[in-house]
């Protein structure tokens, strides 16, 4: 082997010289963007389970400002509290809808899982007087489950 390094002429030998340390650099650096394209993924994952988790946050909010009001019109049944009502039902058609549209596994079908397919029934029940019991039992039913979907997981 140290025969063949010596017969070979000195341009040869300078061409090894600089080729093997590049060829290090680019097989080094090859493996170091596909670690960080590896970490950068892992984050955006992360990045997308918190988005959903103030999503799912956010939808627990406006069912406990709806609960709120709802309970105050079933015990109360002004006017006041049937505008708040009624208002909050949009934020929260809004938050249902948005958490709706979120492609995920773990919230495929949370609407059956957390009862609240049935939320339009229990509206019109609560229209139309039902005892502030039932209010507080579903609404608070719904909030618990939704909990139970908010969690955080690495990915990866």
């Amino acid at each position: 082997m140290n025969n063949f390094f010596r017969r070979l002429p000195l341009t040869t030998k300078l061409l090894l010289l600089t080729l093997v340390p590049i060829l290090l650099i680019v097989y080094l650096s090859i493996g170091i963007y596909h670690d960080k394209t590896r970490n950068v993924q892992l984050i955006q994952g992360y990045i997308e389970r918190i988005d959903e988790s103030a999503d799912i946050a956010e939808l627990i909010g406006s069912l406990q400002t709806e609960r709120r009001h709802s309970f105050a019109y079933a015990l109360k049944k002004d006017i006041g509290s049937r505008t708040e009502m009624k208002t909050q039902r949009l934020v929260t058609d809004l938050a249902i809808k948005k958490l709706d549209q979120r492609n995920d596994s773990t919230l495929r079908n949370f609407e059956d899982y957390t009862s609240l397919k049935n939320l339009n029934a229990v509206r019109s029940a609560i229209d139309t007087g039902t005892s502030q019991d039932v209010v507080m039992q579903y609404y608070t039913t719904a909030i618990f489950r939704l909990n139970t979907l908010n969690m955080v997981v690495p990915v990866g």
